[in-house]
């Protein structure tokens, strides 16, 4: 069987946009409001310290929650914290062919 050739970019500043560091709260199971920050400021500080440019924070939708979702909500809370002290430059949400709106890019 013959493999098959990966595709690839056309765009040479490309990589510049991927984030080099994850954190993936999807597949935790039940956290805290208070976790996520903990986990969420911890993980941006050993990024940026590592010299890291661009991190991703995976959230997921909230679409399984038991209730109103958690997780999203917080982190969102907690880089728009980070934002307005200057420890982060922006975030966004991932594009959609990355995970769209279960996910956050963060200019560290």
């Amino acid at each position: 069987m013959a493999k098959k050739k990966r595709k690839t970019s056309t765009n040479r500043y490309e990589h510049l946009a991927r984030a080099q560091v994850q954190l993936d709260f999807h597949q935790d199971g039940p956290i805290t409001s208070q976790e996520v920050k903990k986990k969420t400021i911890r993980f941006l500080e050993q990024a940026k310290k590592k010299g890291h440019k661009k991190a991703r924070i995976i959230t997921g939708k909230g679409i399984h929650s038991k209730g109103a979702p958690l997780v999203r909500p917080q982190v969102k809370r907690t880089l728009i914290e980070l934002e307005s002290q200057g420890i982060i430059h922006a975030f966004y949400p991932e594009s959609a062919r990355h995970g769209g709106d279960g996910a956050f890019v963060i200019d560290l």
